[in-house]
């Protein structure tokens, strides 16, 4: 396990918890339980219920899902320093994905419990978390908005050029406005609900 003082460096290694100040991350570490996981040990299961979240302090972890057709398919992998299970902050469904230890690993977990404790004990601790569980909840976004948007032939969003501007009526002004192109999600239900 790691000692105290290097537990404090690896809460460091979260751009979120950068900027805590010395008591604000005490109240973070005291709300932590700190887990080893040997190598290929499983950390959540997909299907189990989700009740904490887990900070990788040291090791390296994968995250897979089972595919309905048989087999797995891996959704990422993380580094020191990244969050995982933050969702449970959110909602506390099922978990939707099996993380697992690739190597020898330490990870600091945060319970629902302890998430409340924090909000009471130390609010600026607290914000800081929800903050980075934001964070990585809008990138997930972004990049399933992307996904959707590449099988319907769009481009990612960082490659959309902005849209041109529509063209003007007619002499009579009796042109229907065209309909505004839709990328991602809302290209996905326009065209579902029978849109264009």
């Amino acid at each position: 396990m790691i000692e105290r003082a290097e537990r404090a460096r690896a809460l460091r290694q979260v751009p979120a918890f950068a900027a805590l100040g010395d008591e604000e991350l005490r109240g973070l570490l005291a709300c932590l339980r700190w887990r080893e996981l040997a190598a290929g040990e499983a950390l959540y299961r997909q299907g189990e219920p989700g009740d904490r979240l887990a900070i990788l302090a040291a090791g390296a972890l994968v995250a897979t899902v089972a595919l309905a057709r048989g087999g797995d398919c891996e959704l990422g992998r993380v580094a020191p320093g990244g969050i995982v299970g933050e969702m449970v902050c959110l909602d506390p469904a099922p978990r939707s994905a099996t993380v697992v230890a690739t190597e020898p690993s330490v990870v600091a977990e945060l319970g629902r419990d302890g998430l409340t404790g924090l909000r009471l004990g130390a609010p600026r601790a607290y914000a800081a978390v929800m903050r980075a569980v934001l964070e990585i909840v809008g990138r997930r976004l972004r990049e399933l908005d992307d996904r959707i948007d590449l099988e319907l032939g769009g481009a990612p969003t960082e490659a959309r050029a902005p849209a041109p501007p529509a063209p003007a009526a007619g002499p009579a002004g009796d042109a229907a406005p065209p309909r505004p192109h839709r990328d991602g999600c809302r290209g996905l239900l326009d065209r579902i609900q029978g849109g264009s």
